[in-house]
């Protein structure tokens, strides 16, 4: 059922359209409303952008309604003509009942047309396509699947289980939200209504701000307003909810104080924290002016903390603007824990390189910001002899983020660590670690490595440890073992009581092959309180087959809270004969697993995948596991699970999904996921070279599937060029490791190499 069809108004005369009192601008001629006004004297060059963004309706057919917004009734829409690629793409059409000028509706419709035309797209933007005016005023968006932040919410402080709620996706949200709103206020516009509902989510989950129905264009830098903002009165800043004459007097700030508001249900996992703030008051806005705010988490990292503090401020001259976080976010590249970083670099480059930033701002930036954790080398300048004179030219306090928490601290901690004093050298390895960690600072690994190593060089022991670790991971200093090791031993003597250094001297012999010191090493560390010493123990104990031993380090390592200690102690007992064990070993799989831990979740995947230990066979249970543990980038599990979704085993066959998994199990050379991966690129995507190439890596690991499976492309031509001589050594190979395939492959090609023989004697 298609929309009903209006005449083009673009065709035949240029002059503007006129419904009942409002006026859109058309082609060559100049608005003359205060809607799409344009400073005096000069054409109005956004008029013939309006007339490039003007659809006719009858161009869509319906797909299903959604539930109404701010700007009336939603349609989800898609293409009735062009390509098939074009007719799959599907389009949010919102349409208002109004036909008047004056009314709200009609007020919200050209304020957030404006701002769609007003300001250069983005890919944190909800993606505009157009509009028209009859049978009724619509804007065209892009559909995004995913639905809102809201939803994600709403399931949250519901208790309800939301897989996709990870850090991954939170580190998304924020810098995502933040480096879109420096874009939206760069180019002069205010959106006055961010929150949860207004951030989409498509199917890559990345976010993008929409509903630009309270927006305003053209806003100067310091400029105040006193026109209508958002109904949401929880994201609202203080001086929204204030009156001067019956009106509000704010500036752009509202913006930032909305966000410090929706990071703060982003860091602490929906609204309930929020709301219960304002439950317990009579009145709402006393609280918000008092600059009462909800507590923060206590693990939060400290300039995620300081960026969420500054910006919900009452005061909004004390508000940073979005430019100065965006910077922060950029020189902070692990704002959470155990996220993806590859994905979320790549992400976050993708945000700030398609962003304006504002004349006045573009200072922040031309320091180059680190890549990857890397820090630019350092300059050939630096040629001072020690160490303390390179950090003093290294100009240390270009790094201090003025706007944020946590700066005070970096600058008390740096005038100790120079002054001198007995207390330096700890003082320098707590300036190094804020370096490192862009704590209160900007992150900079190779000074970080320079305050470690002053303070290694006046025996510090924290300080060669830390040493130690940037020469081990070549961390601001090219890697260095035998210097690691040097200072290492030295900060391992058991006599300076370093539990961390002794475990790491004995992790480095062990993997030297000399596992008796390393288990001496071990066993000092664990008995100053190292949980990571206690599980290394059980390791070797486990090694050298004494498993009581093995069984008691475990248990003492996963009483702490080790949660690796406490699957490999439920997979030991699960290797025993007994009972009780094997259903002391599930009870712990699971505590495990609803932490959220890979291995635990791929372990019992795999137990109801096979039925074992006395569980029933249950794919469907085995693929929620799977999931888990693939979320966390757990390779089986990525492997597991993308089998199951190529397969529609236990869950809906999902190809395109199923390939996502098995390619990041097949690039950390996970071989039966290669071969997976090249069986789908050749039978359901036809990329047959593409194929080829996984079949080759994961033959030249030793693979025999997938050499008998690289043959059989070089014996039919499949995405290589054709190749009796090199099929059949690959056969060869194949079939060296007992593939019967591959030696009834090479009987065959024998057997017509002597046809051929024959046949050529007969002439």
């Amino acid at each position: 059922m298609s929309m009903k069809p209006i005449s083009d108004p673009t065709s035949g005369s240029t002059r503007p359209q006129k419904m009942k009192g409002m006026m859109i601008p058309a082609g060559g001629a100049q608005a003359n409303t205060k809607n799409f006004s344009s400073k005096a004297g000069q054409p109005d060059d956004s008029a013939q952008k309006y007339q490039e963004f003007f659809l006719n309706p009858d161009s869509f057919k319906f797909v299903k309604v959604l539930p109404n917004s701010t700007l009336g009734t939603v349609r989800v829409v898609s293409k009735i003509d062009g390509s098939k690629k074009e007719k799959n793409i599907l389009y949010v059409i919102r349409e208002i009942e109004s036909a008047e000028n004056n009314t709200e509706e009609s007020k919200q419709f050209l304020r957030e047309l404006e701002l769609y035309i007003k300001v250069k797209s983005h890919p944190g933007l909800s993606k505009f396509y157009g509009y028209y005016i009859m049978p009724k005023r619509a804007i065209v968006t892009e559909y995004y699947e995913n639905g809102s932040l809201r939803d994600l919410f709403e399931k949250l402080d519901r208790n309800e289980r939301v897989p996709e709620w990870t850090n991954d996706l939170k580190a998304k949200i924020i810098f995502g939200v933040a480096c879109t709103m420096m874009h939206i206020h760069s180019n002069k516009a205010i959106h006055r209504d961010l929150r949860p509902s207004n951030i989409l989510f498509d199917k890559n989950w990345e976010p993008h701000i929409t509903d630009f129905v309270y927006s305003k264009t053209g806003v100067k830098p310091n400029e105040e307003l006193i026109s209508r903002v958002g109904p949401s009165y929880f994201y609202h800043a203080p001086e929204v909810l204030i009156t001067d004459d019956g009106k509000n007097h704010y500036n752009k700030k509202v913006d930032i104080y909305s966000f410090a508001i929706l990071a703060y249900c982003v860091v602490t996992n929906g609204e309930r924290m929020l709301k219960s703030l304002v439950s317990k008051e009579v009145d709402f806005v006393p609280v918000i002016l008092s600059n009462k705010r909800p507590p923060l988490p206590d693990d939060l990292n400290p300039l995620i903390k300081g960026i969420i503090t500054k910006s919900w401020d009452s005061d909004p001259s004390k508000r940073p603007i979005f430019s100065q976080i965006v910077k922060a976010l950029i020189n902070l590249d692990t704002p959470f824990p155990d996220i993806d970083l590859t994905s979320y670099i790549s992400f976050r480059d993708k945000y700030f390189n398609d962003a304006t930033i504002a004349p006045e701002d573009k200072a922040l930036f031309q320091r180059k910001k680190v890549e990857n954790g890397k820090s630019p080398k350092p300059p050939n300048k630096l040629k001072a002899k020690s160490s303390q004179q390179r950090i003093v030219q290294s100009n240390i306090e270009d790094m201090i983020c003025e706007d944020f928490e946590g700066d005070e601290e970096f600058r008390d901690a740096l005038e100790t660590a120079q002054r001198g004093s007995d207390l330096s050298p700890a003082a320098c390895v707590r300036v190094g670690q804020m370096l490192y960690k862009g704590n209160g600072c900007r992150q900079d690994q190779y000074s970080a490595y320079l305050f470690f190593k002053k303070a290694a060089e006046s025996g510090f022991v924290i300080g060669l440890y830390n040493c130690a670790m940037c020469k081990i991971r070549g961390i601001g200093t090219p890697v260095d073992k035998k210097g690691a090791m040097e200072m290492l031993k030295l900060a391992a003597d058991p006599e300076k009581r370093a539990p961390m250094a002794i475990n790491a001297y004995g992790e480095i012999l062990e993997q030297d092959g000399q596992i008796d010191q390393a288990m001496y090493y071990y066993k000092i560390s664990q008995k100053l309180g190292s949980n990571q010493a206690i599980y290394n123990y059980g390791r070797m104990a486990e090694k050298k087959g004494n498993i009581e031993k093995a069984l008691h380090s475990y248990q003492r390592a996963a009483s702490n809270g080790d949660e690796l200690a406490a699957n490999d102690y439920a997979v030991l007992l699960l290797s025993s004969e007994s009972k009780d064990n094997i259903s002391k070993a599930l009870t712990m799989l699971k505590q495990t697993a609803s932490r959220e831990f890979g291995s635990a979740n791929y372990n019992l995947g795999k137990i109801y995948w096979d039925g074992s230990y006395g569980q029933r066979r249950d794919h469907e249970i085995a693929v929620e596991y799977f999931k888990e543990a693939a979320r966390k980038h757990h390779v089986n599990g990525c492997f597991y699970y993308a089998f199951a979704l190529s397969h529609g085993d236990g869950i809906k066959k999902d190809i395109d999904e199923a390939l996502k998994y098995f390619k990041e199990a097949a690039d950390n050379n996970h071989t039966i996921a290669m071969v997976q991966m090249a069986r789908i690129l050749q039978n359901d995507k036809r990329e047959f070279e593409e194929a080829a190439k996984y079949l080759k890596k994961a033959s030249d690991l030793g693979d025999a599937t997938a050499q008998m499976r690289y043959a059989e492309c070089f014996e039919k031509g499949t995405g290589v060029k054709k190749n009796l001589d090199i099929a059949i050594r690959y056969y060869e190979m194949s079939a060296k490791q007992g593939k019967k395939e591959a030696e009834n492959k090479l009987k065959e090609l024998k057997n017509n190499d002597d046809d051929d023989d024959d046949d050529d004697s007969d002439f």
